[in-house]
């Protein structure tokens, strides 16, 4: 899968190197799904690939039930998931854990997850910001400045959840 070079002007006001893929193929994406954003995965699924306890992501879905738009869907009587919802989870966890709100954490996380990231991409916010715009992704670790920046791994723990997805896969 090709990638396409973008600039990004950062909250901070420094330049930050984008890179997003081009042309994505959905053959690329190892999973069942014939999309990354596709919401055939259901809870148990989704909470064992994201790291967390079901009765857990039940507690993040009620905590935020105005805005569960953003990483899930009812179906029937069920609550189904993309791998795109489920990474957006799993990155919104570590920046909750880092010190962001849970609203604002699912806001960065869905915002930096259009498209699966590459797998050493990281996720860079800064701790005191409350936009979700002000992240970025970039390739290059940032260098010590003057504000304080949480730094996420976000496409190794993508490719994490991708992995566990297709495992469960074989396992059904």
């Amino acid at each position: 899968m090709g990638l396409e070079r973008a600039w990004c002007l950062s909250g901070s006001g420094a330049l930050a190197l984008l890179f997003q893929p081009k042309n994505l193929q959905l053959d690329t994406i190892p999973m069942h799904a014939s999309h990354w954003g596709d919401r055939v995965y259901r809870r148990d699924a989704a909470a064992r690939c994201c790291g967390l306890h079901p009765k857990n992501l039940d507690t993040l879905i009620i905590r935020m039930r105005s805005a569960d738009v953003l990483f899930s869907e009812r179906r029937g009587g069920a609550r189904v998931f993309s791998a795109r919802d489920i990474c957006v989870l799993r990155i919104a966890w570590e920046l909750e854990q880092a010190g962001q709100t849970w609203l604002t954490a699912l806001a960065r996380a869905f915002d930096n997850l259009q498209a699966p990231p590459p797998e050493h991409a990281l996720l860079i916010t800064p701790a005191s910001s409350v936009s979700s715009k002000s992240s970025w992704i970039t390739t290059v670790a940032p260098q010590p400045g003057d504000k304080t920046l949480i730094t996420i791994p976000i496409g190794r723990f993508c490719a994490e959840v991708l992995g566990k997805l297709r495992s469960e896969l074989v396992a059904v």
